[in-house]
């Protein structure tokens, strides 16, 4: 048999058992879901690790929104306030937010390298379907976490 011939048999074995055969080929072929489950969205949790950390949970209060920031620089909290359509400009973004408006998926990122910070935002839908959304761009809601973190202060 031909050395070459023998070399091809070897390759397309490999591969092979590299699509085929590999413990963990899910994380090789994965596509995040970017759709969001049916349903509406129930609640809306923000998780920053790292640099800036914050825990807060925004939920639908009457014709408002209550958040309740849980973690806080580190420290655990138990800090609720409303967010009114007063405070328009962040009003609207929630709002687009919960209508589906928005879809949080366009905000993502793919890191290089260490970031240091590390944002994850979780959408729970009614019958408790969680929509998970890692590596949010820091700019992409910064009215949001900014008024997050200054009630936050406020409130200390």
């Amino acid at each position: 048999m031909n050395i070459s011939i023998q070399r091809s048999i070897v390759v397309i074995f490999l591969i092979l058992f590299v699509l085929f055969g590999c413990s963990g080929c899910d994380e090789l072929f994965y596509i995040e879901n970017r759709e969001y489950p049916e349903g509406t969205i129930e609640e809306f949790i923000w998780d920053t690790a790292g640099g800036g950390d914050i825990r807060f949970i925004i939920e639908h209060d009457d014709n408002n929104f209550k958040i309740a920031v849980e973690r806080y620089k580190f420290n655990p909290l138990d800090i609720v306030f409303k967010l009114t359509d007063a405070d328009y400009e962040v009003y609207g973004l929630v709002k687009d937010i919960f209508n589906e408006v928005i879809n949080i998926n366009d905000y993502t990122f793919t890191p290089v390298g260490m970031t240091g910070t590390w944002t994850t935002i979780t959408l729970i839908f009614s019958g408790n379907q969680e929509h998970i959304i890692e590596n949010i761009r820091n700019d992409a809601f910064i009215i949001l976490s900014a008024f997050v973190n200054k009630n936050t202060e406020l409130a200390l």
